[in-house]
């Protein structure tokens, strides 16, 4: 009786360690993401103006044209980040929250936290590209998020047989 006990309740070491990296990963973006809500709302609201006096005042005989390009790609994501930051930032920190109930329902062992885990991870992909232009910076950013997704989906998936329904 005790031995089907404790075998009912095993969790393998690694399926621990993912859902440690998985804690720790989706925490940081909740964190973020707030974080990133808070000073649009509260600080970059009311500085509006900076940016725009920041990107207007070169001097274009000292500057070549790729930094010209640079410097009018970042502009252009300032302009799309005033748009929507803190729409994204709310919907992320939101989808973070999920993402962090389903990784706490595959340390109890339950197999629909690994969907709503995989879910929320591509809803965090695919929020920004319907808000933002896309340009170096969102790709970027798509890019390594992708493979931080990918990494986690794949290592989860070798803990699946573990989980239960």
């Amino acid at each position: 009786m005790e031995k089907d006990l404790l075998s009912a309740n095993y969790k393998p070491v690694f399926l621990k360690i993912m859902c440690v990296l998985g804690f720790i990963y989706t925490g940081l973006t909740i964190i973020w993401n707030f974080l990133v809500w808070l000073a649009f709302t509260l600080i970059y609201r009311n500085t509006e103006g900076l940016y725009k006096t920041l990107f207007s005042t070169t001097n274009s005989n000292n500057l070549n044209m790729h930094y010209n390009n640079f410097k009018d790609e970042i502009f252009m994501f300032f302009q799309s980040l005033n748009k929507y930051i803190d729409v994204v930032s709310l919907i992320n920190t939101a989808v973070g929250v999920i993402a962090l109930w389903g990784i706490i329902s595959m340390w109890k062992l339950k197999k629909y936290g690994f969907y709503i885990f995989s879910a929320s991870l591509f809803v965090l992909l695919v929020v920004p590209l319907f808000f933002y232009r896309i340009n170096f910076i969102t790709i970027i950013n798509l890019i390594f998020n992708s493979i931080m997704s990918i990494i986690f989906i794949v290592l989860f998936m070798f803990n699946l047989k573990h989980l239960k329904n």
